[in-house]
Formats: structure tokens, sequence, C-alpha cells
């Protein structure tokens, strides 16, 4: 740090992988002059140099075939690239786990064709497999990777985490939370969770108010970890589908989540007043269906599907 602070030549450091929330990047990047070059899971270090900030977005197919063939033993071209455009297209393209699976075809383990019958078989092992010999310093693996993003989480965040994990992977609506948070006051049928009003109660601000600030914060802090996707737009989270496949596979106690989960839904059906309250009702039936994809149908499940109808009902008798 002392030789390039007194160095006034155009020199170049990089911070690779500098992934730590708990690191304070200041003193890296407050430099009269030399360039430094970041590369971060975390959207946060942004705010050193905003107009400077670079989001790169998952690679293209085409990129992704590469990345996947580059270095694997192929024998014709054309038929490579249809294994390779399967194989990219499940693993969703990522590239950290397509890089996994070359490195594993590499080997000789398997050849292109066979890789993807044994993933589908052993998901959980190849994406938690380090390989001895690596091409690169990246010493975490797909799932240690958020393994450890997700033990540094506040106990709230988690649990945020936890739930959104049950519902579909794409475009939850913010604010089904708040909704949630206004109904689980009055007065049910059956009882709620008490997990579920603890977490719900700790958005109630000092003026007995929804506490949007305290909400953003723990969506901010999953968003740090590059665990969600937030869109500003339509104020809505969305994981990518194997962080969703790795979550349902690390938590425990799979349906007690999953209760908490369609009660969180059953109780997020608004009360019908605008056209608002009938777009956040037809949005929220997919993620009941997700949900449900295990097969732990609880009688909160029914509950909502007897609320969604009624409510479509309400709507259908407005002239």
């Amino acid at each position: 740090m002392r030789l390039l602070r007194n160095r006034r030549d155009n020199w170049l450091l990089l911070l690779d992988n500098a992934d730590d929330t708990s690191l304070d990047l200041r003193p890296y990047v407050s430099w009269p002059h030399g360039n430094v070059l970041i590369t971060t899971r975390n959207h946060e270090v942004c705010v050193h140099a905003p107009e400077c900030s670079i989001w790169v977005d998952r690679l293209d197919s085409e990129d992704e075939k590469k990345l996947l063939l580059r270095g694997v033993d192929v024998r014709e071209i054309s038929e490579a690239n249809e294994k390779a455009a399967k194989i990219v297209h499940e693993l969703r393209y990522l590239a950290l786990a397509i890089n996994q699976a070359r490195a594993f075809i590499a080997t000789r383990t398997c050849n292109l064709g066979k890789y993807l019958p044994i993933y589908m078989q052993n998901r959980r092992k190849l994406l938690a497999d380090k390989a001895i010999q690596r091409t690169n310093d990246y010493k975490h693996t797909v799932y240690t990777t958020w393994t450890i993003s997700f033990d540094k989480l506040s106990p709230d965040a988690a649990f945020l985490l936890e739930l959104l994990s049950y519902m579909h992977h794409e475009s939850i609506p913010c604010r089904l939370f708040e909704e949630a948070w206004r109904a689980f006051g009055r007065k049910w049928d059956s009882p709620i969770p008490q997990a579920l009003v603890s977490f719900l109660s700790s958005f109630t601000s000092v003026a007995a108010e929804w506490d949007i600030l305290r909400f953003r914060t723990l969506i901010r802090e999953i968003l740090s970890f590059s665990l969600i996707e937030f869109d500003t737009t339509n104020n809505s989270v969305s994981l990518h589908p194997l962080v969703q496949q790795w979550a349902q596979s690390h938590f425990q106690h799979h349906e007690e989540i999953i209760h908490l989960t369609q009660t969180l839904l059953s109780l997020a059906v608004p009360i019908v007043k605008s056209t608002q309250d009938y777009w956040l009702t037809i949005s929220l039936l997919p993620h009941l269906r997700e949900s449900t994809k295990t097969g732990v149908t609880l009688h909160f499940a029914s509950f909502f599907c007897e609320r969604y109808i009624s409510t479509l009902r309400d709507i259908s008798r407005k002239p």
C-alpha cells in the first residue's frame, strides 16, 4: 500500500473476488493517482465509484457453450454444440456451475453427452464437488459459495431467504409481505405459526405502520451476497434457479418452511379495493403452486385458494 501510494506512474491494483461484506474497501480506492479494479458480488461496493461501476450480467448462450467446451475433447463440433446447449440451459447459464461441469468432463470421468444424466441424478454432489486440479484460483464451489454467504446473513435476513426459496423463483412481489403484515393481526380460523408472527411483527414501526425501511434493509443485505436479484421497477425479487435448488437442499425442516410460506401467501391476499390489489392477487398464484410442488399440501393452501376464488368473485361482481 505504501509503495503504491508513493509511486507516481500509472499502476493498476486488482482486487479480485472482494465479496466479504465486512471488508471496508475505502482505504484501497482513495488514491490521488493510479488505477484500482475490483471484482465482487457485493452490490454495495458500487458506492466507491458509481459512475465507473459495471454490472456483469449472465453470459449469453453462445459464450456459455464456449466456456463449457474449452479444453473438452470433442469430435463432432455440431453435435457437441447441441449437447453443450442442453447442459448450459440446465445450469441456467451460471458461469461458475458451467466451469465446474467443464472441469468434470475434462477429467475424462464422462463425455459431453453423458454429463447431463449424471448431473440430474447427482445435482447436489456435483455442485458441491471441488476439483483438485483447477484452472483458476477461486477456491469455492457453487454450493459452498452460497453456503458461506448464507451463514453470514442476520437471522431475519436468513428467515426471509428461506421463505423466498419456496416460492416461484421469478417476480416475487415485495408487497406481499406488507399485505401479510396488515392481515396477520386479524382473526383467522387457523392459528398463525409463532415464527411468522414474530417475523411480521418486527416490521411494525414506532408509529405502528409498515416499516418499509427495515424490510428494504433485509432485502439489501441478501442482495449484497448476490443470493437474490431486485427489480426496482416492479418492486419484486427473483432467485437464480440454482440458488433456489441449493436453498431447498440446504435448509432443514422443509415442511415447516413450506407451511410458513403457504401461510404467508394466504395472509398476503389483499382486500380488493383497486386494480393493483387484483393484480397482486393474480401474481401470488404461481408462488402458491411452487410451494406445493414438494407434495406438502397443508390446510393453509386450501385456505389460500378459498380466499383467492372469493376475491376473484368479488371483482367480477363489481360494475
